[in-house]
Parts: structure tokens; sequence; C-alpha cells
């Protein structure tokens, strides 16, 4: 058995003495310890799905302390010679590590090791590729190694000659069209969603310049990866394994979601036709709506703003676990009010459509207690002039609705609801916040590095 195996051993048997030891003899030692951690932390991630606390703490701990070796030998090439490293790091390795050929900024970027990427090194990297250097190839460390005078001519000739290719000037370029992308959409959203298709008038060219844009982005995104994944023959497990980690990335799920939303709106403006479009109109404008968001995206590029947009980002996450409780909530008062203010009421749902359906009413109410609408409502006075007690009147004629019924009882269980909702959940989703808030502020040079190499990636590739 090689070093390279009995080091697999040690580490799967958490024999972690004897995995030092092995380490050490590894060929390649950075992109090894890359390896082991990531091995390491999905062990972990198990253990806790198997609710292994103990098993999890330890392969945590193992996990940092193979990434923390990483660090430190990318550190002390760094410190003998700063080309040397970042050679290391760019380079794919003559020598397979377990089956993968990878460089280490390849594999420490497609697994997430953020604490490794968002070292000052890998980022030094980052900024050389960024700005048009390119990566290195086998042969470059020992052309640059000849003389000095090489290197400095290398360096000065790059940006005059690579400026225009460079991955900075290909995401400036795209995102100029990007915006461009936006005004048209907005603008045929706006104004232009009726029958005529053809021929193109001065207002359609936004319709057809639009959906020019959106598939060649959509070309551009998924196309370029499917067939650099058909080409290294995986499995059906690691095809799987790829698009997880893809669509785990929140901004990729986000850009997934609003290409899904246009798509179905150009299908229905083009396969179900109506006088109004108003369902097109409605996925349209939707899809736009997340297009909006994504160009927070690019604003993680720049030190000043980064940060923030990753606080709103993990606030956003929080909230969307806040609002699963918040729910529960809504919907059991929703379906008390309702019950006491519309006691025996005819049918949940409407047969003039599905706007008219009792169950909006149910979510409605509570949901807009707790900023102080509807107070007319659960005492039981109508807020309107086109309510009616009369059933044969608000069951034949779907504008006129149901007046409420007054009941004590509703108006106790609001005072409940409302003191509940406002001063225990509300308080408790700004603690979460705040805490949020504090460990992305103390880390957030960290954060904002990791998060802008995962924007540059795209246009590296």
């Amino acid at each position: 058995m090689t070093p390279s195996d009995l080091l697999l051993w040690a580490v799967l048997t958490n024999q972690m003495e004897m995995a030092e030891i092995f380490w050490k003899r590894s060929p390649e030692p950075i992109l090894t310890a890359l390896v082991a951690s990531a091995i390491l932390h999905k062990m972990s991630r198990r253990a806790h799905s198997k609710k292994e606390t103990d098993f999890k703490k330890t392969m945590l701990m193992h996990s940092r302390v193979f990434r923390q070796r990483a660090i430190d030998v990318t550190q002390s090439l760094f410190e003998n010679n700063e080309m040397e490293a970042i050679f290391v790091l760019e380079v794919e390795n003559s020598t397979s590590v377990w089956g993968i050929k990878e460089s280490c900024l390849e594999f420490s970027q497609a697994h997430n090791i953020s604490q490794f990427v968002s070292h000052h090194v890998p980022q030094r990297s980052f900024d050389r590729i960024w700005k048009g250097a390119g990566f290195f190839h086998d042969n470059d460390l020992y052309e640059t190694k000849k003389t000095v005078s090489s290197l400095s001519v290398k360096n000065f000739i790059i940006p005059l000659t690579a400026r225009i290719t460079s991955p900075f000037w290909k995401f400036v370029i795209h995102y100029s069209i990007f915006c461009l992308f936006l005004v048209c959409l907005s603008a045929f959203i706006m104004t232009n969603i009726t029958t005529e298709k053809w021929p193109i008038d001065r207002k359609s060219i936004y319709e057809y310049c639009a959906n020019l844009w959106l598939f060649a982005d959509i070309i551009e995104e998924y196309v370029p990866p499917a067939f650099y994944t058909i080409r290294q023959y995986l499995n059906s497990k690691q095809w799987r394994r790829r698009a997880w980690n893809h669509m785990h990335n929140f901004w990729n799920g986000m850009d997934a979601l609003s290409y899904l939303l246009l798509i179905i709106g150009i299908i229905v403006r083009f396969g179900y036709e109506t006088t109004s479009f108003d369902i097109s109109r409605r996925f349209y404008s939707v899809g736009l709506f997340l297009m909006f968001m994504r160009y927070l995206h690019v604003l993680l590029i720049w030190r000043r703003i980064g940060p923030t947009v990753i606080m709103l980002k993990e606030g956003l996450k929080e909230l969307m676990r806040f609002v699963v409780i918040m729910a529960v909530f809504i919907l059991s008062a929703g379906v008390f009010y309702h019950a006491n203010i519309y006691p025996n009421h005819y049918d949940m749902f409407s047969p003039h459509g599905m706007r008219y359906w009792s169950v909006w009413q149910i979510i409605y109410y509570p949901y807009w207690s707790i900023y102080g609408e509807f107070k007319d409502e659960i005492d039981g006075e109508d807020s309107t002039d086109t309510c009616s007690r009369n059933e044969t009147v608000y069951m034949n004629d779907p504008d006129i609705v149901r007046c409420p019924e007054k009941d004590w009882m509703v108006s106790l269980m609001s005072g409940v609801f409302v003191l509940t909702l406002n001063l225990l959940l509300v308080n408790l989703i700004i603690a979460m916040f705040s805490f949020r808030f504090e460990e992305i502020k103390n880390n957030s040079d960290h954060f904002w590095r990791f998060h802008r190499s995962q924007i540059r990636k795209p246009e590296q590739n």
C-alpha cells in the first residue's frame, strides 16, 4: 500500500496521529490536506444527520486541522518564493490525490473551503488571473526562473496584450449588456404585452431583444459546464453532486428561478392568448423582479458594498426560517378569525374564480393585522361600502362581500395574537438578525473575499 492509501485509511478511521505522519510523506501536501479536510467535513455532516454529536465535533475539529495545514504550507511557500506559491496553487497536479487531479484553487472553490480561498495567497492568484494574466502552465515556472528580466517583461506585457480578453473586462461587458436587458424587459412589460407579435415595430423590439438575451444567457450559463462535465466521463452520482453544489449556491438558485419564470411567461404569452395577458404579465413581472435582485450579486465585487450585500443575503435566509414559524401562527389565527367573523359561511371555494376563495381572507386578516390593518373587520364593522348581510346578494355578486359579524372572542384573540407575534416573534427575528450581523461584521473581510472569488469564478473559467 502507498502512503496515500494509508492516509485515506487513517482519515476514514479517525486515526489523526497516523494521518499526520502519512500526510507529511505526500507528494502533494496542499491538495492532499484540502481533500482530507473536505472528506472530514462531509463525514461531520453525515454524523449530524445521524445525531452523532460527539463524532460530528471530532470530524469538524480534524477537518479544521487539515485545512490549517494547507494554509500553513501555502504561507510557507509564499514566504520563500511568491511566484512558486502561486504556481503550485494554479497548476493541475500531475500526481492524482485519490483520483483527484484538480488544482488547489479549483478544488477549494468547488468544495467551498472558504478559509483557504480567502487567504491572501489564493487571493493574489485570483487578482492576477482577474486582470488577464491567465493560469500558469507546467513550463511557466521554469521559464520565469531563467532571468529576472523575462519575468518583468512578462508582467509588463500582460496588461497590454490581454486587457480586452481578461475576466475583468468580460465581467464589465456582460453586466453592461445585462443592464440593457433589464431596460428592454422593463419597457416591454410596462408598455407592450399585446396580441401584436409580428411584424416587429418600434415597441415590440424591446420584447425580442429581451428574449434574445435571455436565451443567450441561459446557453452561456448551462451549456459550457455541461460539455465540460460530459468530457470528464462522470457517473450519475458525480453528476448529481455537481448539480447540487451549483444549485445550492444562493445566487445560482435565484438565476435558475428567474429563468424558469421568464420562460413560463414566454410560453403562456405565445401559447395561451387572452385579451389582457394578465397571467403572462405576472410571470414576466416576478421574473424581472428576481433579475433586478440578481444585480445585487454584482455589487459583491466592491469592498465597501460587498459585506452589506452578504448581510442582506444571510438575513434573508434567517427570515425564511422565521416565516415557517410565523405561518403556523397566521394560519391558526386566520381560521379562528374567519370562523367567528363569518359564521356558517356558505363555501370555502367561490364558483366565481380563484381570487374570491375564502382561503385568501384566512391569510390576509392575521398577516396585515400585525401592521394594524383590518381592525374594523375584527371588531365586526365593515371598512368598505360594498358589503351585504343578504346571502343571495353576496353569493351572486362577487364584487359584494359578506359583512363581518361582531364577536368579543375575536377581539380578545386578536389582542393575544398581536401581542405574541409583535412582541415575541418579531423581537426574536431582530435578535437573530443582530447575531448574524455581528458574526458577519467580525469576519467581513473573510466573507467578502470568499464571495468575491465565487463571482470571479465563471469569468475566470
